[in-house]
This record gives C-alpha cells, sequence and structure tokens, in this order.
C-alpha cells in the first residue's frame, strides 16, 4: 500500500482513518497527523460529489462487497479531483470486520478528455442537424458493422423515415427507375475505388405526389485500419428546375 500510485487510506471498523499513505499525502495535500482519527467523508466530499454517494457505498459494504465507482473528491484546497474509488473490507483472523482500505486511481485528465471529445460531439452533432441541406455518413468497419446518421433535412428531400432511410432497398421505391440505375452505376465506381466522389441530379417521389429534385453528392473514404465512411449530400434543387422548365417553355 506504500508503494502503489494510487491514494491508499486504512480506516477502522468505524470508518476511522488510521494511515495514509504518501500518494494520498500528495494528492489530496493532507498530512496524516492532521486527518488520524477523521473518516473521509469529513475532508474529501464537496459540492459536486454526488449525495447518493455515502449510501451506496454503505450499501455496498453492507452486502459484503467491494465497492468500486468514478466519484470526485476534494483536495485540501478545494480543488474537484476525478478518482476511481475502490473500497476494500478488512477482516479480522475470525472474520470479522476490522476495518476498510480505500485506493483512489487519479483519472482527473481522463474525466476532462471525455468532457472534452463529449462537447466536441454535441457540437457536431448540432452542426449536422441543423444544417439546411440533407447529410446521410455511415462508418462500415472491417466486420461489417456500420454506424449510421441522417440529418433531418435528408429525410424532408428524400420523404423516408428516419427507420426507412436505414433498410435495404429504401431509396429505390423513391427514386426514378433510370436514375437510380445511373446512380448504382455511379456508385459502383466509387466503391471499387476509380473515384473518391461523384455527383447527378436526381429526383425523389414523396408519398403525397410531389417530386423533388436535387443535386445528390456522394463521397468514400477508406479508413486505415479497414473499413470506410460516405457521406452523401443533397443539395434541393428543385426551384431551380422549375425555372429553367418556364424559360424553356416561354
Amino acid at each position: 500500500a506504500s508503494r502503489t500510485a494510487s491514494a491508499v487510506l486504512l480506516m477502522d471498523a468505524d470508518w476511522r482513518i488510521e494511515w495514509a499513505n504518501e500518494s494520498f499525502e500528495r494528492f489530496f495535500d493532507y498530512r496524516l497527523d492532521a486527518i488520524r482519527g477523521l473518516r473521509p467523508g469529513d475532508i474529501l466530499l464537496g459540492p459536486e460529489t454526488s449525495n447518493t454517494l455515502p449510501g451506496l457505498i454503505l450499501e455496498t459494504i453492507g452486502r459484503g462487497e467491494a465497492f468500486k465507482g468514478e466519484v470526485i473528491n476534494y483536495t485540501r484546497h478545494g480543488r474537484p479531483r476525478w478518482v476511481d474509488l475502490e473500497i476494500q473490507i478488512l477482516k479480522d483472523e475470525r472474520g470479522q470486520i476490522s476495518g476498510f482500505m480505500s485506493l483512489q486511481l487519479d483519472i482527473t485528465e481522463r474525466k476532462r478528455i471525455e468532457a472534452e471529445i463529449a462537447a466536441k460531439e454535441a457540437q457536431f452533432r448540432f452542426i449536422f442537424e441543423a444544417a439546411p441541406i440533407g447529410l446521410s455518413w455511415r462508418r462500415v468497419a472491417t466486420d461489417e458493422s456500420q454506424v449510421r446518421l441522417v440529418n433531418d433535412a435528408h429525410l424532408r428531400l428524400t420523404g423516408l423515415t428516419r427507420e426507412e432511410s436505414g433498410m435495404a432497398g429504401a431509396y429505390s421505391t423513391v427514386s426514378m427507375p433510370e436514375e437510380y440505375i445511373e446512380q448504382q452505376r455511379l456508385y459502383a465506381q466509387l466503391a471499387a475505388g476509380e473515384t473518391t466522389q461523384f455527383s447527378m441530379e436526381k429526383r425523389y417521389r414523396h408519398r403525397e405526389g410531389r417530386v423533388v429534385w436535387v443535386m445528390l453528392t456522394q463521397q468514400r473514404k477508406n479508413l486505415p485500419g479497414g473499413g470506410f465512411e460516405e457521406l452523401s449530400t443533397l443539395v434541393d434543387i428543385t426551384e431551380r428546375k422549375r425555372q429553367a422548365n418556364e424559360l424553356s417553355t416561354a
């Protein structure tokens, strides 16, 4: 316990601190002499620590199990620290609880990175959903498993529901046959690596009978570890097509 990088506390059966290793003193900035006889909750809990944590620990220990979880504790100067906490039950030779040992591994940096990634993902999803053009993105792994995202604008232009957009052959049912054949020809070249993207004008037939003209652009990129990702964009050109038709018939 004295040599581990984790911050370690040894407590008696009443949860009062008896010993702390150097990692604990350094990490939380407490000297053992100042905290001996106190309970961990007296010095480590703070504003962002879950209110349910003490009860959850007692409940788990009461079942005779070690407690494990990620929690926020605080240093002597009030700095929050994320830790991977483990509390083990200590027993004497008769099998009676003689105390507890807590080990706390610093995961503050990992949590910071996770929060940063989550914020960037939320930003990406906002931009993706709010974009005025139709967007469809999918990533296919080497085992053929895939992740797919389709924004609301894409669904409005194609007339498909979100569930339908992920079904095989769904787009063929709302496309003009000759245009869909051409689209599949271009996609075959894309999949074969003969090109990295293609664009074409095509129409989607909505259930209510209206037709939407779009400029479809599809891009594909192979991933370093295998698999690939694709991005399709749809730009509504219905009004442009209508005006061009009016000019040609004027």
